[in-house]
């Protein structure tokens, strides 16, 4: 889903764009901050990644309001965002390339949602 809107919005792959935040400079501090060791295998639940992740993009809301239209308007400013998200924090990439704990996943989607909301009101 994600890969086509991505080609949908940008059909020529070119994409010039800005993101709130950079992902993986945030997961590096946090394998940094909770002295992640890639060796060790992981005590993050699957499911727990993906319900934290759904609950972070659920959070990331530029257009406010419950209407059809505020919701579309929604979408479509944050679609970019989710994309980035959802494929940079999806399970495979987290357990077995960054090995994050349970508590340095949760340290990582607050952080997130700080940034976000701070790139909101700048």
């Amino acid at each position: 889903k994600d890969r086509e809107a991505l080609r949908q919005i940008y059909p020529k792959g070119i994409a010039r764009i800005v993101l709130p935040c950079n992902l993986e400079r945030m997961i590096w501090n946090a394998q940094k901050i909770f002295h992640i060791s890639k060796r060790n295998p992981i005590d993050l639940n699957p499911m727990k990644m993906i319900t934290g992740v759904r609950e972070l993009l659920k959070k990331c809301v530029i257009v406010p309001g419950n209407d059809r239209l505020s919701l579309q308007a929604n979408e479509n400013a944050t679609i970019l965002f989710q994309c980035l998200v959802r494929s940079t924090l999806c399970t495979k990439i987290i357990s077995e390339t960054h090995k994050l704990s349970e508590e340095a996943f949760d340290w990582l989607l607050g952080e997130v949602e700080t940034r976000f909301q701070q790139a909101q009101c700048a």
